[in-house]
């Protein structure tokens, strides 16, 4: 695995300080970055009828995670799960 020089290390440290990426409410919403993501990457795909391995697998997301967001999602109302026909 490649090291990551300290320059680039400090420049990933200052923005991501800077742009609030690891703080709760992405944008003063209730979501974080990656919920905002899934929701965004659900709603792009709704005629396709996105699966939670597509977005986990295309976001680089561990299922359990991605599994957690959506049941918080689904206790929410902002989505409806569904058996995939596959």
């Amino acid at each position: 695995m490649r090291s990551v020089s300290p320059r680039c290390g400090a420049f990933n440290r200052f923005y991501t300080q800077h742009l609030g990426v690891l703080r709760d409410g992405w944008l003063d919403s209730p979501f974080s970055l990656t919920e905002a993501r899934v929701l965004y990457e659900i709603k792009q795909r709704e005629s396709a009828r996105a699966t939670a391995s597509d977005i986990a697998h295309d976001l680089g997301l561990d299922a359990g995670y991605l599994s957690r967001i959506l049941r918080r999602f689904h206790k929410g109302g902002l989505i409806r799960k569904t058996v995939s026909p596959a």
